[in-house]
């Protein structure tokens, strides 16, 4: 959508689901399932665990469209909460750390 602009509701599997439940339902389910296939994915996560996780004084700054400072909020606060976005970046934060925010997702059986 960008540039500011809401969505009214998301239509899923007959379904009309507010913003959260999309995420969880849609957004997050989906993009891992693809992501993680791909090389880029795996050369990031590789430099996440080599380099930047065992280095307590390493940051990895993933940029991102939709990305905001979020502070002390959990990844699973960012995922529950409909009145900021939350972009890629922050799936690929919760797959890198292997946050418990993964869990709240709908995993698809087909």
């Amino acid at each position: 959508m960008g540039d500011g602009t809401k969505s009214i509701f998301h239509w899923w599997d007959g379904q009309r689901l507010d913003e959260v439940e999309a995420r969880k339902r849609i957004y997050v389910p989906l993009y891992v399932e693809q992501v993680v296939k791909e090389r880029n994915f795996q050369f990031l996560k590789s430099i996440w665990e080599e380099d930047i996780k065992p280095d307590a004084e390493s940051t990895l700054y993933l940029m991102d469209y939709d990305a905001h400072e979020y502070g002390t909020m959990s990844l699973s606060e960012v995922l529950n909460n409909p009145a900021k976005s939350m972009g890629h970046g922050f799936v690929l934060a919760m797959l890198l750390t292997n946050d418990a925010a993964l869990q709240e997702r709908e995993l698809r059986t087909s």
